[in-house]
This record gives structure tokens, C-alpha cells and sequence, in this order.
């Protein structure tokens, strides 16, 4: 039963990384997209903590600011939908 959970992970995490390699051209910013695909490949290990503090620097300094607020609301109500909290908890 582990193994097919660390198979499972390993699947998983490959099918993000992959997915986020896609999305990088999209996002706007030739840096971002330079980071998704320098930092996310497949067999390469990533500190996640130092790249996601990376990556938002990098899209404070090159995204718009309404592009911003955009993705920070999905991921208010991502969280939202998968706690069962309210908006109002939490902010």
C-alpha cells in the first residue's frame, strides 16, 4: 500500500510540474516562464519554500496589478470551497 502511494505521489507531482511548464508561456512574464521551465523539471528537486518566495517577487515586479488580484482571489475561494470556511473567516 505505500509503494502505490509513493507511486501515486510521484505521478502526481510529475503531472504538475509538466502542467506548469505549459502554463508558464501563458502567464505573461518571460521571467515566470523562465523560472517554470529552469526550475520545474522533471527529475529535478525543487526547495519549494525559496521558489515559491521567487515566484511571487517575480510576479509582484512583471504581472499587472489586477492580474494579481485575480489569481489571489481564486486561490481565496479554492481555500474557501475546501475547508467549508467563508470568506469572512478568513480575512
Amino acid at each position: 500500500m505505500i509503494n502505490l502511494c509513493l507511486i501515486f505521489f510521484a505521478v502526481f507531482l510529475q503531472a504538475c510540474k509538466f502542467s506548469l511548464r505549459q502554463l508558464g508561456p501563458l502567464m505573461g512574464s518571460e521571467s515566470i516562464n523562465n523560472k517554470f521551465q529552469r526550475h520545474l523539471l522533471e527529475d529535478a528537486n525543487l526547495i519549494y519554500g525559496e521558489f515559491l518566495n521567487d515566484l511571487a517577487k517575480l510576479m509582484v515586479k512583471d504581472l499587472q496589478c489586477n492580474t494579481l488580484w485575480v489569481y489571489f482571489l481564486y486561490t481565496v475561494l479554492f481555500h474557501e470551497s475546501s475547508s467549508g470556511g467563508s470568506m469572512h473567516d478568513i480575512l
